[in-house]
């Protein structure tokens, strides 16, 4: 708990939101709170499942060796014989036991990947939804600016052909040294 006080009451920044703020915010919170619902019954997870296994498989990380199980080359056959060897039945039943509690973390945590996941995708629908919705008023606006681009690229077009840098035609009679004042008479010099 913490005694220092806020600068800024946050009342006044309660008061500040229209209800239309408020409805969408609403909205928008039991929706993404109804997906998550439906995820955790989907995948039975608890409502703290997601943050707890992802952090302590940060944990595990860092600290856990390579299992026999995972190392390249494993031959599942010579284990179980090393196994039933080593072990007696109490043995072998703790060894199961452990290896069945690794599948249900490893199961575990892929389901909290897939739920991580598809709650960033359910995200990015709503954010791509939000974008459309944005934009809709927009619509009218771009398409009579695609016309008037078009417009403008045409009459650029023709000026730049009307413009154009004279032909060889017009080129060559330039250089027969007419002069417009002697009026189809050539000028030797």
């Amino acid at each position: 708990m913490s005694t220092i006080a806020s600068p800024r009451p946050s009342v006044s920044l309660s008061s500040r939101r229209t209800s239309a703020d408020f409805t969408t915010t609403t909205a928008a919170t039991i929706t993404t709170r109804r997906n998550r619902a439906a995820l955790r019954d989907y995948y039975n997870l608890k409502a703290s499942a997601p943050s707890d296994v992802s952090n302590g498989a940060q944990v595990d990380d860092g600290t856990e060796t390579e299992s026999e199980l995972d190392k390249e080359g494993f031959d599942a056959q010579a284990y179980v014989k090393n196994v039933l060897q080593r072990e007696g039945l109490e043995g072998c039943l703790r060894v199961e036991g452990g290896l069945v509690g690794e599948i249900r973390g490893l199961d575990g945590e892929r389901k909290a990947l897939v739920y991580d996941n598809y709650s960033k995708l359910i995200a990015a629908t709503d954010t791509i939804r939000k974008m459309r919705t944005n934009m809709d008023p927009l619509t009218p606006t771009t398409s009579t600016l695609s016309a008037a681009i078009a417009h403008i690229a045409e009459t650029a077009a023709a000026l730049s052909h009307h413009h154009a840098v004279p032909d060889a035609e017009t080129a060559h009679s330039g250089t027969n040294n007419s002069h417009p004042n002697t009026k189809g008479k050539e000028i030797h010099t």
